[in-house]
């Protein structure tokens, strides 16, 4: 037996056994008889507001599904809380540490190519030794044709071979240089990316820092302001009061003050950025300290 409730809504799906097509409807349950569910669809059409009633199979009948709407727009996620100013601190040191090995490894990187080009100008030095060889070989060769008056040399008219040998070993040993003298430079290019990456990090941490310190200090200014606004509450209201025949009489100050709210600073025109710089000027001064290696500094210090 279905569990159907009276009159509860439900989706009619019926398919003719003529032409096979289906159909969906949305009727309203009034009931069984003889294990077919009775459903009313629509009314009749012989005016007199009675429903069309239908015997159903239980199984052509099934609750409608509520479509789940999706909003167009996500909803927002739930802020996370804040990081700990203790774990900010440790962040910053690792963030040095590692800013630190990359320095060393610049360092290491650029005396390694301050070596290979020495070694680039003196293999080169070596080469420079031997670049006037050939063109004393044909002067040698033009020489012993001259004295043999157009006759065949029947001995080597060339220098000595070794200075050849050296000529092309010296090239040779240049070449080498070079090439390790390329490497080295693109080793230092990539050290001096990662040590400029780990030290915009370090600049990353200390400025998260400095955020957790302004939150921490906007939440003593809330203390601080909640404490203000009560007692500012009280004294009114002790203001207000009619002792000894009359209200107190109090100076003309502290009317001013209890009536009057101090609702920002006066910055004068003209001295305003001057003003605000001023008043960050802690901030950037503690900046400066975390990023060079302050780890624990703070405004108080």
């Amino acid at each position: 037996m279905p569990d159907f409730v009276l009159n509860e809504p439900l989706l009619w799906i019926a398919t003719s056994q003529q032409n096979g097509q289906t159909t969906k409807r949305t009727v309203a349950f009034r009931g069984m008889q003889n294990n077919y569910c009775v459903v009313a669809f629509g009314l009749k059409a012989d005016g007199t507001g009675q429903e069309n009633l239908f015997s159903v199979q239980p199984e052509e009948l099934s609750r409608p599904v509520t479509p789940t709407l999706t909003p167009a727009v996500p909803p927002r996620p739930e802020p996370e809380p804040p990081i700990p100013l203790s774990d900010r601190r440790i962040a910053l040191a690792h963030a040095l540490e590692m800013s630190r090995d990359a320095e060393n490894a610049v360092a290491t990187s650029q005396k390694l190519l301050d070596h290979a080009l020495a070694l680039v100008e003196a293999t080169f030095k070596v080469v420079r030794q031997y670049q006037d060889l050939p063109e004393h070989a044909v002067d040698s060769i033009v020489h012993n044709l001259k004295h043999l008056n157009g006759g065949v040399p029947t001995s080597s008219v060339c220098d000595d071979d070794n200075e050849w040998q050296e000529r092309i070993r010296a090239q040779r040993e240049h070449a080498h240089a070079q090439a390790a003298y390329n490497v080295l430079s693109g080793e230092l290019a990539q050290a001096k990316t990662i040590a400029a990456e780990r030290l915009q990090m370090v600049h990353k941490k200390a400025s998260f820092i400095c955020a957790g310190i302004l939150d921490r200090e906007t939440m003593v200014l809330s203390q601080i302001e909640a404490e203000v606004v009560q007692r500012r509450a009280v004294l009114r209201a002790v203001s207000m009061l009619y002792l000894g025949d009359g209200p107190l009489l109090v100076s003309g100050d502290t009317s001013k003050i209890l009536t009057e709210w101090p609702h920002h600073v006066d910055d004068p025109i003209g001295q305003r950025m001057s003003l605000i710089e001023q008043r960050q000027l802690k901030f950037v001064e503690l900046y400066s300290r975390l990023v060079g290696g302050e780890v624990s500094a703070d405004l108080d210090d």
